[in-house]
């Protein structure tokens, strides 16, 4: 499972024209970085032990240790509240909020739920998405059809690839490479 803060996921979203409610359309306000920088929040770092090592370590509960903002052509998204769990089966859960700070408030924020699949290669965290929800907590209309293109535009993505660069029983750090973004988790 890519993490709930996997910006490929939201990448469709972020890089096509969306027609708003108004007949107006919405310009793509973020590149696919920014995706890839979110599935690296949601993706935790190990450091350099044996695979079987990281594998007993990640297993477990992990919440986000600080809020991201990435800035994007004049937007601004800030990925926080995240949790995510890694089961013995190889499957995750995770859930965040997102916030579109140039967006009034009632269609700005969103939860993201997510579903997934999880493994260790080589001292890399690789994430697959099942499933994800996205929702509009102020259940607007304009609010919940931009939470419906979010949750579109996170269908069909590749799996998520994060290096591990510390683990241990209270913390985790992951690195994405594609989008510079360094992701903390603690428990």
């Amino acid at each position: 499972m890519s993490s709930p803060y996997d910006l490929r996921y939201l990448m469709r979203f972020a890089t096509k024209t969306q027609p708003n409610r108004i007949g107006m359309t919405m310009k793509p306000f973020l590149k696919p970085s920014f995706f890839i920088t979110i599935s690296a929040v949601a993706g935790l770092t190990l450091s350099a032990c044996s695979e079987k090592s990281q594998e007993q370590l990640i297993m477990g509960d992990w919440t986000q240790a600080k809020a991201i903002t990435v800035e994007e052509g004049g937007a601004s998204i800030t990925m926080k509240d995240g949790l995510i769990t890694y089961s013995q089966d190889g499957t995750s859960k995770g859930t965040m909020s997102m916030t579109l700070k140039d967006l009034p408030e009632d269609i700005g924020n969103y939860k993201i739920l997510t579903t997934g699949n999880w493994r260790i290669e080589d001292g890399i965290l690789v994430e697959g998405l099942d499933d994800a929800s996205v929702s509009n907590p102020a259940n607007t209309p304009q609010g919940n059809d931009i939470a419906k293109q979010i949750e579109a535009g996170m269908e069909g993505q590749p799996e998520g690839r994060s290096a591990i660069k510390e683990l241990t029983k209270s913390s985790l750090i992951i690195y994405q490479e594609e989008t510079g973004l360094t992701l903390s988790f603690t428990r």
